[in-house]
């Protein structure tokens, strides 16, 4: 993105880059946008795509590896690190990436008591928390599994029943879920 913002006009054909060994060298021109995330794999056409919590809403069109092509519905100017939502879709990513490894070790190293973990989808995503957690020897730190999804709706007593508690994130749940 010229400048880190990129503006968006309704009716645009965009072309989502989303091969993360380009993300950091590739230049976009004013119809095209990347992702560090390879969205490619898991989206369809027909799929919603979301961008900086909905302020910019676009329909999948056409998926080819590492590019997802899409009409944007709105205008909207989308600047550098936006979050993109892709509701109803089933992630291929790890639920926990290396980040989150290492700020539960330093979390645990610091005495924490709580981990609210994002977008728990299902029983599994708590039980890769809790077995961090007994390599860690901090088996008392308790999980609060937030639920911001369709999958986690759909798996909410699973996930309840593996977890310390429950919040519902309604911000996010509200892009997620059609209203």
């Amino acid at each position: 993105m010229k400048d880190g913002k990129q503006e968006i006009k309704a009716g645009s054909k965009i072309t989502v880059y989303t091969n993360p060994d380009e993300f950091t060298t590739r230049e976009c021109g004013p119809t095209e946008l990347q992702m560090s995330y390879d969205m490619s794999q898991d989206v369809k056409v027909g799929d919603k795509v979301l961008v900086d919590d909905g302020k910019l809403v676009m329909t999948v069109t056409d998926v080819k590896p590492g590019i997802v092509m899409c009409d944007a519905f709105n205008n909207h100017l989308v600047k550098t690190n936006k979050r993109v939502n892709l509701p109803g879709v089933d992630f291929t990513l790890p639920f926990l990436a290396e980040k989150d490894y290492n700020d539960i070790t330093f979390g645990a190293g610091e005495g924490i008591d709580y981990i609210a973990a994002s977008f728990v989808n299902n029983a599994d995503n708590v039980k890769e928390i809790r077995t961090l957690l007994k390599k860690l020897n901090a088996e008392h730190i308790q999980i609060i599994s937030k639920i911001e999804s369709q999958l986690g709706i759909d798996n909410i007593d699973s996930i309840i029943e593996a977890s310390d508690g429950i919040m519902v994130a309604r911000g996010d749940l509200g892009l997620e879920i059609p209203y």
